[in-house]
């Protein structure tokens, strides 16, 4: 038996009503779902599909840029919600949720999506703060990158290469403002994306004529890893969850 979760629902959702419809609509129709009252929802059920909501309209936004410019992005790669293991020890546990990777000859992004309501400050290498929570998003990326790249070195191209073949970025979607407090350092280290300035971040490494990127690594090897990986995600999912369970409980 085949059982479709909420979070599942709402990405097939506003995937199916951008097939039908377009990329604008299904933007404006995302963003309308964040004014919904869901106060007598069950916990976290509002947080939940806000989050999803986030997600998915990267994963169009991506999907629109790939429409837009098929040949430069004929060789693009995009998973959602991969969930990967510490190749070093395969045994000990530890298990890490990437939200969205895409990868491309030139870069391979890791994004971390986030839907917090509300003013929100970014401050530090990347830490979110609202008048409610503050989160160090930069320090849970470098993990999943430190750990991604570990698995996906053996596939690089062009070492010697001064553009590292890993950027991190934070894409936000949500209700109220958010102010980039950072340096321009940090900016750099782990931008922030927004709808808005989502096909300009991934114009800045799509080649052109005029515009010469570095190759960074072997699409046909990449794509064959991301899809195994992407296999057993599902099967790891239940995994990931208890052991983000367990070590926020050894926390207290």
């Amino acid at each position: 038996m085949i059982t479709i979760s909420y979070k599942d629902s709402t990405n097939e959702v506003l995937l199916n009503y951008y097939h039908e419809n377009g990329f604008n609509k299904t933007i404006a129709v995302a963003k309308s779902m964040y004014n919904i009252n869901l106060k007598k929802a069950k916990k976290n059920f509002k947080t939940d599909v806000n989050g999803e909501v986030c997600e998915t309209v990267l994963e169009i936004g991506i999907l629109e840029f790939m429409k837009r410019y098929p040949k430069a992005c004929k060789e693009w790669v995009l998973k959602k919600g991969l969930i990967v293991k510490d190749i070093d020890d395969p045994n000990n546990g530890f298990l890490t949720e990437i939200d969205l990777v895409l990868a491309t000859p030139q870069m391979i992004y890791l994004f971390e999506c986030k839907s917090y309501t509300g003013k929100k400050v970014l401050t530090n290498e990347c830490t979110i703060t609202t008048p409610s929570r503050s989160f160090n998003v930069y320090k849970q990326n470098f993990l999943h990158a430190k750990t991604f790249l570990a698995q996906f070195t053996p596939y690089r191209c062009n070492k010697d290469s001064e553009v590292f073949p890993i950027q991190l970025a934070l894409f936000s979607l949500a209700k109220g403002e958010i102010v980039d407090s950072r340096s321009d350092k940090n900016k750099a280290l782990m931008p922030l994306v927004e709808i808005e300035s989502l096909f300009a971040f991934l114009a800045k490494n799509v080649q052109t004529s005029s515009k010469k990127v570095p190759t960074l690594w072997k699409m046909p090897y990449v794509k064959k890893a991301l899809d195994i990986i992407s296999n057993k995600s599902d099967a790891n999912r239940e995994k990931h969850l208890n052991y983000v369970k367990d070590l926020h409980g050894k926390k207290k």
